[in-house]
């Protein structure tokens, strides 16, 4: 019997301080994260500065976070999912093992510490707008989680072979057509929210 640890997709995203997770699940993930997954999540803030809505508006217009395509946003929530597995060759064949799937998530959200000389309505109106974008971020983290649960399924699932290099190039295909389903996913998802402004992410 050989037993060897093979090694999957891409390295971990930007990392800040970590964070718990907030809002409403978009997703039912099909795993239990906390016992499958080695999940890890960050936040980190950029702040803004002014009195009224209108200048934070400008003050987020000049520092918004920079997605994975280049376009600038409000908020911006990026992950990575990386495996590895062992597989075993036995009885000339050769099968995949228990599965190790690792998924981080990286969130990049405005901060605005109100001045004492801010109007109360329009602070209530920055707060709602954050719990709206958290809660349209955490949609993205949701389908993260999500991705890296089927990732988990498809590994374990796959048939053995009679070539453990066939069984990884098997691997490798299906797990890849698993992480371009939930980016397509995502970009759906921003479009039916109009990027969060339908769930309230939208300063008056």
């Amino acid at each position: 019997m050989t037993l060897l640890l093979i090694p999957g997709c891409r390295p971990s995203p930007l990392r800040g301080a970590p964070v718990p997770p907030t809002g409403t699940p978009m997703i039912q993930p099909g795993c239990d994260p906390a016992r499958d997954l080695d999940l890890a999540r960050w936040r980190r803030d950029y702040r803004v500065r002014g009195v009224t809505l209108d200048q934070l508006q400008a003050s987020m217009a000049l520092h918004r976070p920079t997605d994975e395509a280049g376009m600038k946003w409000d908020a911006v929530t990026t992950w990575d999912v990386r495996w590895t597995y062992p597989y075993v060759e036995q009885e000339r064949v050769c099968q995949i093992g228990e599965p190790e799937v690792a998924v981080d998530i990286s969130m990049q959200l405005p901060l605005w510490n109100p001045p004492r000389e801010a109007d109360p309505a329009q602070v209530e109106d920055w707060r709602r707008f954050i719990r709206a974008l958290e809660t349209h971020e955490e949609g993205h983290a949701q389908i993260a989680i999500a991705a890296a649960c089927e990732v988990r399924h498809v590994l374990m699932d796959l048939p053995a072979q009679t070539h453990c290099d066939a069984l990884e190039l098997s691997a490798d295909r299906v797990t890849q057509v698993v992480i371009y389903k939930y980016r397509g996913q995502e970009a759906s998802y921003d479009s039916v929210t109009g990027h969060g402004e339908t769930q309230g992410a939208l300063l008056p």
